[in-house]
């Protein structure tokens, strides 16, 4: 097991920025698509999962899997040997 290290906080840093570009980017672009999609199915009675689930996965993977993940590689991304 390893211990924190400036290397793995500087790959977390990088997930969170991925993360946060991802975001912005899916929201801008993923969101209204889904609220039209979902309004218009509810005219129908055929209405599926909301819309704000579906972001409030993506949340979830934007602000924490990429973090962890960028943590967890972080080492091996910025060429420093652990031992």
């Amino acid at each position: 097991m390893t211990a924190i290290s400036q290397y793995g906080v500087l790959g977390a840093f990088c997930g969170l920025l991925f993360g946060v570009i991802d975001f912005a980017i899916l929201n801008r672009l993923l969101y209204p698509r889904l609220r039209d999609s979902y309004e218009f199915a509810k005219t129908e009675q055929r209405q599926g999962v909301s819309p704000a689930v579906i972001m409030n996965i993506i949340k979830l993977s934007c602000f924490t899997v990429f973090p962890v993940i960028g943590y967890l590689i972080g080492q091996e991304m910025f060429g420093a040997q652990g031992f």
